[in-house]
């Protein structure tokens, strides 16, 4: 074991002693990663609790969508519990105030992937809310919607995450064209701020995370080539203006692709690896070095890029764990508007 898959064992063992303690969220990000490089088991139980909370909020959306309520009225809804603090969260919300149907649409179709990804849209009775809502999406005109440049430029990692989940649920493919948007947009961009600096490289790391189905599978270099040799020229400068998520996951997208023998992805490790602090037994934030439930985000990425593995495990089939351990999907037999937290706002 070299040191870098002892710093990974490091951190995953700092985060499996703590994880119950985490808010589901946070247990849900670090599970599903894991579990696509280690296929364990362990890893189910809080991927299964999470989606039953998401089940109990989109249940009721999908039943009252065109039924009661349009996508708009529903994304305002959605749109009532969010207070936007900083400038990148303010432009989203203005723009989602003009359009709420677009925030409803971004939200559903990550529940919808997440449904095909577990095997639940085969779950007799509850496939009625999955196949209801791939019919109407079917209708509408996500060109439109994902192709439309105040949006990609405002929250760039959410659209190409939603154009990938359309393609897997056969409702429309939008990949080709959203990265010659992408490359026209963000190429040429030149950041001003170390917030310009995330809000760029996210956007193109975000064209090839969710090509692999989030860790579900590698990808080949060529479609993403012209991101990889962006990254090879300007990573001084990403290093100099971003952080170790940010790094983490530039590293990752060439081991994503397949590239392993490119400079940047040894550089990235060995940045990744110098910023472990190995008396927290994980790599902290600078603006919370205590906060571990925070952290989890680059951990868990740095986990990715650390750990040695040689295939991804698609799933988990969640329908297999319910079937055998003879649980229950939980959906409310009354839908209703209240009683449930928001979600909150990508």
């Amino acid at each position: 074991m070299d040191n870098y898959q002892k710093i990974a064992a490091k951190i995953i063992s700092t985060y499996e002693t703590n994880l119950f303690a985490f808010r589901e969220k946070y247990q849900y990000h670090w599970a599903a990663r894991l579990y696509r490089i280690t296929k364990s088991d362990r890893y189910l139980h809080p991927i299964y609790m999470d989606f039953q909370k998401r089940t109990l909020r989109w249940a009721r959306k999908i039943s009252h969508w065109k039924v009661l309520l349009p996508a708009g009225k529903i994304g305002r809804k959605m749109l009532d519990s969010f207070d936007p603090t900083t400038p990148k969260d303010k432009e989203k919300y203005e723009l989602y105030k003009k359009r709420p149907e677009v925030l409803f649409f971004l939200k559903l179709n990550h529940y919808l992937f997440l449904t095909k990804v577990y095997g639940l849209d085969k779950l007799d009775g509850f496939n009625k809310y999955y196949l209801k809502a791939i019919r109407k999406l079917k209708n509408q005109n996500f060109e439109k919607i994902l192709l439309d440049e105040k949006l990609i430029r405002a929250n760039p990692s959410i659209v190409a995450n939603n154009a990938s989940y359309l393609s897997y649920l056969g409702i429309t493919k939008l990949e080709r064209q959203l990265a010659e948007v992408y490359k026209r947009i963000w190429l040429d961009f030149s950041p001003q701020s170390k917030s310009d600096w995330q809000n760029k490289v996210y956007a193109l790391t975000h064209l090839i995370i969710p090509a692999t189905h989030f860790y579900q599978r590698f990808v080949t270099r060529g479609q993403f080539n012209w991101i990889l040799k962006y990254f090879e020229k300007n990573f001084d400068q990403i290093v100099e203006n971003t952080n170790p998520d940010v790094i983490a996951e530039v590293g990752l997208c060439f081991k994503l692709c397949q590239h392993q023998e490119s400079e940047v992805f040894e550089k990235a490790r060995g940045i990744i690896a110098e910023n472990f602090d190995a008396k927290r037994g994980y790599i902290p934030r600078e603006d919370n070095p205590e906060g571990l439930e925070k952290a989890e985000h680059r951990n868990a990425i740095a986990t990715l890029l650390l750990s040695d593995y040689q295939k991804f495990f698609p799933g988990p089939d969640l329908y297999e764990y319910m079937i055998n351990g003879k649980r229950e999907l939980f959906v409310p037999k009354k839908v209703e508007w209240f009683g449930i937290p928001e979600e909150d706002m990508v």
